[in-house]
C-alpha cells in the first residue's frame, strides 16, 4: 500500500478534527512538537478524508449564504438599502458584463451600413468618474456592446465563424465633444464606416438628448486560422452571398468602395498613428 507523509502546523489539527476523522483510525502518527505534527497515513485514507471534507464544506457555504441573506431580509432597513444599493451597482456584478452579450443576438436584422445597430443604456454610480460624469472607459466598455451586436445581428459574426476564420479588433479612437450625466438615458449608433486592404472600419456616435456626446472609430482585421489576413473586400462579398437581400446599400459600397484615407478624419486617424509609429521606432 502506497504511504504519503503529510507536514502540517498545529492549527491544521483542528482542521483535520473538523473534517470528523478521528486520528487513531489514521495509519499512524507522530508528533515532534507542539507546533507541528507529522501524520503517515495512506493514499487511500487521505482521498477519503479529502472527500469528506468536500463534502462538508459544500453544504456549510450555501448554509452561510442562506442565513446571511435571511438576516438581511429580517431587515426591512438594510434589505432595501442592499438592493438599492446592488440595483445601482448592477452592471459591475460578477458575470454581469459576460451576461449582457447573450442578449445581443435576439436583436433584428439591421442594414449593416445605412442602420447599424443602437444600443441604449442609463448612466449608473459604477459610470461615474469623479467629475461626475461618465468615465473613459465606459464608452469603450459599451462599444464592446455596440461592436459585437453589430457583428452578430448583421450576421458578419455568422460568415465569418462558417469558414473558420476570426476577427480582432485593432485599435479604437474616440473624441469627445459633450459630458453624459448621471442617470442620462443615452445611445450609441454603430455601423460599418468603410474599409481598406486590411481593415474594417465601424462608427460609433454616442448620443444624449438628441446631441452627439462623442464619436467614436474602431478598425477590425479578419484572420484565417494560420493567422493570414482576409480582404474586408472578400469578407463582405461573403456577407452578401449569404443573404443577398440583406444590404442593398453594402451592395452598392462594394462597387464603389469609399476610399478611407481620403477623408479628412481618416486622413488624421492616420497621421496620428504614423505618428505613434514614429515614436515607437
Amino acid at each position: 500500500m502506497g504511504m504519503l507523509r503529510l507536514t502540517t502546523m498545529h492549527v491544521n489539527r483542528r482542521t483535520l478534527t473538523s473534517f470528523e476523522v478521528e486520528r487513531q483510525q489514521l495509519d499512524g502518527h507522530q508528533c515532534n512538537s507542539k507546533l507541528q505534527c507529522c501524520v503517515v497515513f495512506s493514499k487511500e485514507k487521505m482521498k477519503q478524508v479529502l472527500q469528506q471534507h468536500k463534502m462538508s464544506v459544500i453544504p456549510q457555504t450555501f448554509s452561510l449564504v442562506k442565513n446571511i441573506l435571511l438576516n438581511v431580509l429580517s431587515r426591512p432597513l438594510l434589505s432595501s438599502t442592499v438592493i438599492a444599493f446592488l440595483a445601482l451597482h448592477w452592471k459591475s456584478l460578477p458575470l454581469a458584463y459576460h451576461l449582457r452579450f447573450a442578449v445581443l443576438i435576439l436583436r433584428p436584422k439591421p442594414d449593416l451600413l445605412t442602420e447599424g445597430t443602437v444600443h441604449r443604456d442609463r448612466l449608473l454610480l459604477d459610470d461615474l468618474d469623479f467629475n461626475l460624469h461618465m468615465n473613459n472607459s465606459t464608452y469603450n466598455k459599451h462599444g464592446d456592446f455596440a461592436r459585437v451586436g453589430l457583428f452578430l445581428s448583421s450576421g458578419l459574426h455568422q460568415v465569418i465563424r462558417k469558414r473558420g476564420w476570426w476577427y480582432a479588433n485593432g485599435g479604437v479612437y474616440f473624441s469627445f465633444r459633450r459630458e453624459i450625466k448621471p442617470f442620462s438615458l443615452w445611445t450609441i449608433h454603430s455601423k460599418l464606416h468603410s474599409y481598406d486592404t486590411k481593415w474594417l472600419f465601424f462608427e460609433h456616435k454616442y448620443e444624449v438628448d438628441g446631441q452627439v456626446a462623442a464619436v467614436g472609430f474602431s478598425k477590425f482585421v479578419i484572420k484565417t486560422r494560420d493567422r493570414k489576413d482576409v480582404a474586408p473586400l472578400d469578407v463582405l462579398k461573403a456577407l452578401i452571398d449569404s443573404d443577398p437581400s440583406s444590404s442593398l446599400s453594402l451592395t452598392k459600397m462594394l462597387e464603389r468602395p469609399p476610399n478611407w484615407s481620403g477623408s479628412q478624419f481618416g486622413a488624421d486617424l492616420l497621421n496620428i498613428e504614423k505618428s505613434l509609429n514614429t515614436k515607437l521606432e
